[in-house]
């Protein structure tokens, strides 16, 4: 089994000035699907480990696993639910529990 999460916690959260260049980030995301969306092993895509991204970062990684590998399990984060409350509500939708 191979999972994959695509983003860093830390660097894409909200508040700070990452990523510069969200067009790259995209062109990585899409590249990362396309070259594991044939591969012969378990795959599991999530965004994120530990903490939440910006609302715009997950919106377009949860379009390109969509659009690119629909075939395959995608969750939002490991850290949720967790027993926040705080969690966003276009976040909600994706989680196990949503």
């Amino acid at each position: 089994m191979f999972g994959s999460c695509h983003y860093s916690c830390y660097w894409l959260r909200p508040g700070t000035p990452y990523p510069d260049d969200l067009g790259l980030l995209e062109r990585c995301t899409a590249d990362t699907i396309k070259r594991y969306r044939n591969h012969p092993s378990l795959i599991m895509y999530m965004a994120m480990n530990e903490a939440d991204t910006k609302e715009e970062v997950y919106r377009m990684w949860r379009r390109h696993v969509l659009a690119l590998d629909g075939t395959r399990w995608f969750i939002p984060s490991a850290s949720f639910p967790s027993g926040r409350s705080d969690v966003p509500p276009w976040f909600l939708k994706d989680l196990p529990t949503g």
